[in-house]
């Protein structure tokens, strides 16, 4: 992938509109130049000339040096949900069963 800036060049009624949407679709963007102009409806405007790099070849190129910070490796991640208890093994029905058994025979024996 290219690290080389991109040109660009736009025109249109408002600047700050333009820088906003300029950044919006490629990032960061350096103005090379700019100049008021007679735009085709007859109206005054402005011509944008910028410099831009995509995002990606920003992290590539930089290696995580510059602007662009990605989280290290051996840093954990966030929990958003509480740990779930352990699950409870599957009750042994014959050993129940035999519990029931006895606690019945020994609550006859006692009453």
């Amino acid at each position: 992938m290219s690290t080389s800036p991109s040109t660009v060049t736009v025109s249109g009624p408002d600047r700050g509109a333009l820088l906003a949407n300029l950044t919006v679709r490629f990032g960061r963007v350096e103005v090379v130049s700019e100049r008021q102009v007679v735009l085709p409806g007859g109206g005054t405007g402005w011509e944008l000339t910028v410099e831009h790099r995509p995002f990606v070849s920003d992290v590539l190129a930089e290696g995580n040096n510059g602007h662009t910070r990605s989280p290290s490796p051996s840093a954990a991640p966030k929990k958003l949900l509480p740990d779930a208890p352990p699950p409870t093994p599957p009750a042994d029905t014959a050993a129940a069963e035999q519990a029931a058994t006895r606690a019945a025979a020994a609550e006859a024996e006692a009453g």
